[in-house]
């Protein structure tokens, strides 16, 4: 059975007001390089839309498609658009269509700009579709409102950046601008800019001090609070109610970046110490130390000056000892980033041993807790063979049936060229039909038949031209499922019709291992980049 279109809403309450037979119309199409990520934005789906409004909209003659590929919507400045706007001032377009606003653009005081005064002073009709915006709709005074709420939007920006600016001001003024204190202090409850000691956790940051005083190491400091059973800052804040995102809680062990995170923190000594990073797009980037904001003597000191000078020069001799020793460079680990282990689901660590083997190992219960984890150990030597069993299992699998596949492919493609002849005899239909509207649409105009006679025929008329559209967009998707299954295929083949795999070197890494999980009992479980594509092709995983 034919599929209803999900657009029918829309491409109905859109209607003719022109007394023109045809509109001569311009297909506008924008993808950015963000928008890639984002199907329903491709150039193909937009395509779709447009083309299956028009399809029962026969009045709408479609004289360009107009494209601008990797473009961004936050300027004008794009070929096709500035063709599309040269066509329009030479008369050639009285309408353009696109599939939502921010397709014609993101820059929302020029989008309105164009909307309002540059289309009507040519008069060239627009059409969103997605929003059902079209200038020539009796309600075109509400449809108004997305662009001014975009042109709300441009405002509310501005006022962040006044925001940004007044908050400036205020850290250069000693104030304390944050949603959460450091660790160790709270806000006032009279002033939300100004700390205060916190009774519990600020001897927990002495402590932390004084142990690295003792020259006991960060991972010891980490293990024994833990064991201890102390709140990390960012659960301490949950408890508090100052942080309900569970992307911000962490998995609520300490951590040697947490304590290097507070022992460097000069606010412990009352001063207060902001700016440390700034927002560029949408990175947190480190600033440089001359560019802080540093105001002395703001709040009470959790650390005397001394005792924090002590500590930082203590990490430099430490630092200092350590680039002094002659050391053997450690061989590049080639799988950085892709081992973990099983049980905990931590990377695992990367070391030399004395006997100068490199293996890979859980240190959980070294730094996180004793007891926590089962505990993984596996020298690199039997990982690599363990990965190059693997991958041979899998390539033999897919050679053994390579004879099947390609007679997969032969098969596919003579049904495309199948589904291909279908879908050109639909389209033909299709473009019958329209034709038979569009002298409908005349037949209404000449006053050959009534209103109510054309609305009943032209219904009837536009759910065969929908039915018709519905079942190309089966042939159009069972065809691209197919097409992708024989690029699949072929992708395997080329993948595993390489020479046998003989060791495991980076550039094999890098292009076949997404991830590996190995055991407490050595099981090892490799996922490849290309499993999916077997999954796809129905040959089956092998463990």
């Amino acid at each position: 059975m034919a599929r209803k279109s999900r657009k029918n809403d829309t491409l109905n309450e859109i209607t003719v007001s022109k007394s023109n037979f045809t509109i001569n119309t311009a297909f506008y199409i924008r993808l950015s390089v963000e928008d890639n990520k984002n199907r329903g934005n491709s150039i193909e789906h937009q395509q779709m839309l447009l083309r299956n409004f028009v399809a029962v909209n026969p009045e709408f003659q479609v004289v360009k498609t107009y494209i601008d590929n990797g473009k961004t919507g936050t300027n004008f400045e794009r070929p096709a658009f500035q063709e599309m706007i040269q066509n329009i001032e030479a008369g050639k377009i009285q309408c353009v269509i696109v599939k939502d606003l921010s397709r014609l653009g993101r820059n929302y005081i020029d989008t309105g700009y164009y909307i309002q005064s540059y289309f009507p002073a040519y008069k060239v009709r627009f059409i969103a579709l997605n929003e059902n915006f079209d200038t020539e709709k009796e309600d075109s005074n509400n449809i108004l409102l997305p662009v001014l709420n975009m042109i709300n939007e441009s405002y509310a920006l501005d006022t962040s950046k006044k925001i940004k600016e007044q908050a400036t001001r205020d850290r250069k003024a000693g104030k304390f601008i944050g949603a959460r204190p450091p660790y160790g202090y709270k806000k006032s409850p009279d002033d939300c800019h100004k700390l205060m000691v916190d009774e519990e956790t600020a001897p927990i940051v002495k402590q932390i001090f004084q142990w690295v005083l003792e020259d006991v190491s960060l991972e010891k400091i980490a293990l024994m609070l833990n064991e201890s059973g102390v709140l990390t800052p960012s659960f301490y804040s949950k408890e508090k109610g100052l942080i309900s995102s569970k992307k911000l809680i962490g998995q609520g062990y300490w951590n040697t970046f947490t304590i290097i995170h507070i022992i460097e923190n000069e606010t412990y000594t009352g001063d207060m110490v902001q700016g440390k990073s700034t927002k560029i797009g949408k990175k947190q980037v480190r600033t440089d130390k001359k560019d802080w904001i540093i105001v002395k003597n703001t709040h009470e000191a959790i650390i005397s000056k001394e005792t924090f000078e002590k500590v930082q020069e203590c990490r430099a001799k430490i630092a200092k000892k350590s680039k002094s020793q002659n050391k053997v460079p450690y061989e590049e680990n080639i799988l950085k980033g892709k081992v973990f282990c099983q049980c905990c689901e931590r990377n695992l660590h990367y070391y030399r041993n004395s006997k100068k083997e490199y293996l890979f190992h859980c240190i959980t219960n070294y730094r996180i807790k004793k007891g926590s984890c089962e505990g993984v150990f596996i020298k690199q030597k039997d990982l690599f063979q363990k990965i190059l069993f693997i991958f041979s299992k899998k390539r033999n699998l897919f050679l053994e049936k390579e004879q099947y596949l390609q007679q997969q492919v032969q098969s596919m493609r003579k049904n495309i060229t199948l589904w291909k002849q279908q879908q050109t005899a639909l389209e033909m239909q299709m473009n019958e039909k329209r034709l038979y509207l569009q002298t409908l649409y005349e037949s209404l105009v000449d006053g050959v038949i009534t209103q109510s006679e054309y609305k009943k025929l032209r219904e009837n008329y536009q759910n065969e031209i929908e039915n018709l559209l519905s079942e190309i967009s089966c042939l159009e998707e069972i065809q691209q499922y197919h097409s992708q299954k024989i690029e699949h295929i072929l992708k395997l083949k080329e993948v595993f019709q390489l020479e046998q795999i003989s060791e495991i070197t980076k550039e094999f890494a890098d292009k076949f291992i997404k991830r590996i999980e190995v055991s407490s009992d050595n099981i090892v479980t490799v996922a490849f980049y290309f499993d999916e594509l077997l999954n796809e092709i129905e040959v089956n995983d092998i463990e």
